[in-house]
């Protein structure tokens, strides 16, 4: 007899996404989040504590039952980047925190990474390359900054609405604590 587990909920998978962050970038979310989905998630973080769970971005790839690299898709838009491209991209994330190029390069094996971090400002790209090298993977964050980059990067959103920087993140969560 085979033992079936049900599928977590949203809410224990938006916990589980949650616990795997960093403590500043839970703690920023949290907020970012209304009163009464917090109320639903500390419990459940609290629980994912109390019973030592590590906070490792493994579990929730396993969790959906996939590796990262099925969990990020490689955007055509982004491999195929040409020179412009990766000017483009340089300029549009040169304006962003390094914690977001950081989650991009982390997101792949792109071909243009060394030319990125090239046309950053030497500062910026020296802590992107620190970032990207010692961060663990949130694959939620990081899958999230490969889709909203290839929809700016190939001309989709010409002008992109003036959101937080991490509205995205905060949107996926909020996704996940619906179900969809």
């Amino acid at each position: 007899m085979t033992l079936q587990l049900p599928s977590p909920s949203p809410a224990h998978r938006a916990a589980l996404t949650l616990h795997a962050l960093s403590g500043d970038d839970r703690a920023w979310v949290l907020e970012a989040l209304s009163s009464q989905q917090r109320s639903v998630l500390k419990p459940l973080l609290g629980e994912l504590d109390e019973l030592g769970i590590p906070r490792e971005a493994d579990l929730l790839r396993g969790l959906a039952g996939t590796g990262s690299e099925a969990a990020i898709p490689a955007s055509d838009a982004l491999q195929a980047l040409d020179d412009p491209g990766v000017r483009r991209l340089a300029n549009l994330l040169a304006a962003e925190p390094p914690r977001l190029a950081a989650a991009l390069l982390a997101a792949g094996s792109w071909p243009w990474g060394g030319q990125l971090l090239a046309g950053l400002p030497q500062a910026m790209a020296q802590e992107v390359e620190s970032l990207a090298r010692s961060a663990s993977p949130a694959v939620a964050l990081q899958a999230a900054v490969v889709a909203e980059t290839a929809l700016r990067v190939a001309g989709e959103r010409a002008e992109p609405k003036p959101v937080s920087r991490w509205q995205l993140l905060r949107r996926r969560l909020l996704a996940l604590g619906r179900g969809r």
